[in-house]
């Protein structure tokens, strides 16, 4: 009996290491995870809004008033500090080794988003790059076991 659930244990420990995502889910690291993500996707919208806001300041005739009276910036700095307070709550229980990683999510759905609502264009290298980002997250934050 021991030796089938040593046997699992360590079919666990490979999957953590692989790609740090299974960690053991208590309340709080289940929380803190549920903040991260929505730091991920916080800071994702205000990027895309401070474009918006960067393209209706092209059309006002004076910077600052054109500032002061754009709604997409405002609310760019609204999700930001959202965003921030996510990143902040989801660092009382994960090391910042452990969650710094994860931010690189952002580099990659950035542009995507850009492409869908900017008709921006994304070059084929550009796309194998953020793949490699992704990998990337997998591979440091299965790396580290501190946690």
């Amino acid at each position: 009996m021991t030796r089938c659930f040593r046997g699992i244990q360590e079919e666990i420990s490979l999957y953590e290491k692989f790609l740090g995502v299974f960690w053991v889910m208590t309340r709080r690291t289940l929380a803190a995870a549920i903040c991260l993500a929505l730091m991920v996707g916080f800071m994702t919208t205000s990027q895309l809004l401070f474009k918006a806001a960067g393209l209706q300041l092209a059309a006002a005739p004076h910077l600052f008033f054109g500032l002061v009276t754009n709604q997409w910036f405002w609310l760019s700095l609204v999700t930001s500090t959202l965003g921030l307070v996510c990143w902040t709550v989801a660092l009382k229980t994960f090391s910042l080794s452990k969650a710094y990683p994860w931010t690189a999510f952002i580099y990659a759905a950035t542009p995507v988003l850009s492409v869908i609502l900017f008709k921006e264009t994304l070059s084929e290298t550009y796309v194998y790059g953020m793949f490699l980002i992704v990998c990337g997250v997998f591979f440091t934050a299965g790396s580290n076991s501190s946690e």
